[in-house]
């Protein structure tokens, strides 16, 4: 049979072509894998260009004239930077930084004779905001009043809204202290120029079983793993034991293979059950200290369970995980 040259020549560019397809392919993937890597290896609480471009609103939340009567704000406005929160909360500062802090800012108030001492801190976005803001909420506390989401614990109250998060500190628990501590707070909500809104993909969770106002946010380092971005979890009662949802976006499917790399340098790696409707790759393993954690790939986001027990919580979560497909 005689070898048509026309043909040859065409099969030969297809295949160079596809070859040089798989390498573009190839190289992007690595250099994502590498922006992802250099961004999880970067040392928390250095300054960087995406914060310092972030307009700062905090000061404008406490300086001008109240406009509530018998509000009187006492001194000037404190302003702090993200560049010169170390220097000067110390120790403190890193809890604030790893929320992606843009500047905070303080003052004292006086209403009728009691003192109402406030910050307000800016983070870079409303999740990091109000991951800042769960952070340091205890689990199920929790009022409406202020912003998106407010508690009290003791003598102070927070509440969150956007991307701002607001403490308001009063010297003593009686009723003319906390009247106070409402109206300065009242008149700091009403100056925060975004909706009260929570961030929206807590929406995906279910509802059904949830304990109530246990949603976080974590800017970095879920499960303490560098790399483990950008997750956010929710707690469930199930059976008498508390379990935890979490998600991530993962398109590359970067974190879950640091999610893996964890759970093979645990050693008992396997993949999830097989009620989990999981898109081609799981996982499975028991972590000493957080229990039974399974995961997987759903639809470009990286959806697990921790603490999963399948005669207590299997039909919630593999229900939820078909649900997000």
């Amino acid at each position: 049979m005689a070898y048509n040259l026309k043909s040859g020549v065409v099969h030969a560019m297809k295949r160079a072509f596809t070859i040089v397809a798989g390498i573009i392919c190839l190289s992007l993937v690595c250099l994502s894998c590498s922006k992802q890597q250099k961004e999880a290896s970067a040392p928390k609480g250095e300054t960087d260009s995406s914060t310092e471009a972030i307009p700062v609103y905090v000061e404008n939340l406490l300086s001008g004239e109240p406009e509530a009567a018998g509000i009187k704000r006492l001194g000037t406005v404190k302003k702090i930077m993200r560049a010169d929160v170390d220097s000067v909360l110390g120790p403190e500062a890193q809890a604030y930084l790893a929320y992606n802090l843009v500047a905070m800012a303080s003052a004292e108030y006086e209403v009728n004779g009691v003192t109402v001492s406030t910050e307000v801190a800016q983070f870079a976005s409303l999740e990091d905001g109000y991951g800042f803001y769960a952070s340091l909420r205890p689990v199920g506390a929790g009022a409406g009043g202020f912003g998106t989401e407010s508690f009290s614990w003791g003598k102070v109250r927070y509440f969150t809204c956007g991307e701002f998060v607001v403490r308001l500190a009063v010297e003593k628990e009686d009723s003319s202290h906390f009247t106070a501590q409402t109206l300065v707070g009242q008149e700091i909500d009403s100056r925060i120029p975004v909706p009260p809104t929570p961030p929206p993909f807590f929406m995906l969770f279910p509802t059904a079983q949830k304990i109530r106002l246990s949603n976080r946010y974590y800017s970095y380092d879920f499960l303490d793993l560098p790399g483990l971005d950008e997750v956010y979890s929710t707690d469930y009662l199930t059976g008498g034991d508390t379990v935890i949802f979490f998600l991530t976006m993962d398109e590359s499917g970067w974190k879950f293979l640091k999610l893996r790399e964890y759970g093979e340098s645990i050693g008992d790696l396997s993949s999830s059950p097989k009620s989990f409707p999981y898109e081609g790759y799981s996982l499975a393993f028991t972590d000493p200290h957080r229990g039974r954690i399974v995961a997987g790939l759903v639809r470009g986001k990286l959806v697990g369970i921790i603490g999963y027990d399948a005669a207590k919580n299997d039909r919630l979560a593999s229900r939820w995980v078909r649900g997000l497909k």
